[in-house]
């Protein structure tokens, strides 16, 4: 008999590919959990659902649901540890905005609700202790914090221990107005003139590492060429190890989302050296200022707080981050450690 079979077994109900959030917690835990020696059947489209049906179902531990795969809970009531991810949260937006986007969340929303509302044994998970707030709230449910990890290239990655960079400024993402406000870089330019790290702003080089290019990205870049005279570097869908190298020459990584519910991204710059530039609202910094001078440079966001009142007045460091805080956050950001906590609390 082939010894595979006695392994543990895992199941994640979900995509893996793709450059989204969602499916690289997927991807991560996958490959995690197989270097520990388990077997994983990732579940993604009906063929798989169909082999997992006439597979064994002996020794698997903990079933993972994200989004909507959680309707399919039921399924696997044969297995005691039901884990669901709510990843994020939807913020309040006017319907004018994007009726597709308000319509989606209502939808969203209520199939979540009822969903959980009927599966009691389901555990749930967020990666910020603010997306466990509100999804408690909105869910009526208990929700426990776990932070994700980075990637595991993202540690290994070579340090850059010199001093010098060839990016002031970096964005690393989806090119949208949540997460890229002119308003928000208009500050940026404001921060790198004060603190004396350029004489003038056409010295400033940006680079953009984006999945595809799309209007707002275009409009955006022209917006900063003209108005500031920036060096604009884009470069689209690239492999983890260019964005590697492109963040480990990098001064500061900035994203301008004042409720991003995690922000993987935000913790591979960090682990890639970065200082990072985020607005004094975002729900991951409990993880990331628990240290003595942590490379993290908060603005107040002139989108939900008057500006006027709340001058942001930070004065930003011309160096990267030391080489053993860039370790810390290497140290702390890992899946082994993502998959520990939940272990710890579906078997407690």
């Amino acid at each position: 008999m082939n010894i595979c079979s006695y392994k543990k077994k895992v199941i994640i109900v979900g995509n893996s590919s793709g450059r989204g959030g969602v499916q690289s917690v997927h991807r991560n835990l996958l490959r995690t959990y197989e270097k520990q020696n388990y077997n994983v059947y990732l579940i993604s489209n009906l063929k798989s659902f169909i082999r997992y049906i006439f597979s064994s179902k002996k020794d698997v531990i903990v079933v993972y649901f994200s989004g909507l795969s959680i309707l399919l809970s039921p399924f696997f009531l044969t297995h005691k540890k039901h884990v669901f991810f709510s990843h994020g949260f939807y913020v309040n937006e006017n319907i004018k905005d994007s009726i597709v986007r308000f319509f989606k969340k209502q939808i969203y929303e209520r199939i979540i609700n009822i969903s959980l509302f009927w599966y009691s044994w389901v555990y749930c998970i967020s990666p910020s202790p603010t997306s466990a707030l509100v999804n408690s709230l909105r869910f009526s449910r208990k929700i426990y914090v776990v932070p994700w990890g980075v990637d595991n290239s993202f540690s290994k990655y070579p340090i850059n221990k010199n001093k010098t960079y060839k990016y002031h400024l970096s964005f690393l993402g989806r090119p949208n107005p949540q997460k890229l406000k002119k308003s928000s870089i208009d500050i940026f330019m404001k921060l790198f003139l004060k603190s004396k790290i350029v004489k003038n702003t056409s010295e400033i080089n940006i680079s953009f590492l984006i999945p595809k290019d799309n209007k707002y990205s275009r409009d955006l870049i022209y917006y900063l060429e003209k108005t500031y005279g920036c060096k604009i570097n884009k470069f689209i869908n690239l492999e983890n190890e260019n964005i590697q190298y492109i963040l480990s020459e990098t001064l500061y990584f900035f994203n301008c989302y004042e409720w991003e519910a995690f922000g993987i991204t935000i913790i591979e710059a960090l682990c890639s050296g970065c200082n990072i530039l985020i607005p004094s609202t975002a729900p991951i910094l409990p993880f990331i200022e628990n240290i003595s001078n942590p490379p993290i440079y908060k603005y107040t966001s002139p989108e939900i707080m008057n500006g006027k009142l709340f001058n942001n007045n930070k004065k930003l460091a011309k160096l990267r981050p030391s080489i053993n805080k860039v370790k810390h956050y290497r140290k702390i950001f890992t899946w082994n450690m993502v998959i520990n906590e939940i272990h710890n609390i579906i078997n407690d």
